[in-house]
Formats: C-alpha cells, sequence, structure tokens
C-alpha cells in the first residue's frame, strides 16, 4: 500500500469572516471546493488583517491522497511569492 504524502499547493482565501475563512486549494478539486480555514491562521501566516485577505494567495500542504476536505489536514500556511490579490480575484 502506498504511503499517503504531502503535496505543497496553492491556496487562495475566497471568503472571510471574524472566526472563519474559506480558500479554494489548487491541488484539490482543482480549486472548485471551499475549504474552511481559521482566520486567526490566515492572519498569522500573512501578517495582515482580516479586512486585507479576501483575494490574497498562500502556499499550503495538504494530504495528496484526500478525498474529503476533513482529510486535507492543511498545515505550513505561508503567503505566495506574490502577496497582492490579483485583479478580478475571488
Amino acid at each position: 500500500m502506498l504511503r499517503a504524502r504531502r503535496i505543497r499547493t496553492v491556496a487562495r482565501v475566497a471568503r472571510v469572516q471574524d472566526a472563519r475563512s474559506w480558500c479554494t486549494v489548487q491541488a484539490w478539486c482543482a480549486g472548485a471546493v471551499l475549504v474552511p480555514v481559521d482566520t486567526r491562521t490566515l492572519v498569522t501566516a500573512t501578517g495582515l488583517p482580516p479586512r486585507q485577505l479576501l483575494g490574497r494567495e498562500l502556499t499550503v500542504s495538504v494530504m495528496s491522497d484526500a478525498q474529503l476536505e476533513e482529510e486535507l489536514r492543511p498545515t505550513g500556511w505561508e503567503p505566495a511569492l506574490s502577496r497582492a490579490p490579483r485583479p478580478g480575484a475571488v
């Protein structure tokens, strides 16, 4: 049996609320599903206040064999090389 491995991928902040935010994860479901993330995790990773998170790209390590969002187990959130949101993002 193959062991699951972690992969690093891009995540984009799609929705922000006080305690919970939602991100798309490029390597999972082609980024079509929103994955819940604690807003404090994103604030800590970026150094930005919640109001500036929308559209930001980060990188994150996820389980490559995840079938459900709970199985992704995202860790190691870091700002992507381009910290500014893309025009028209989300």
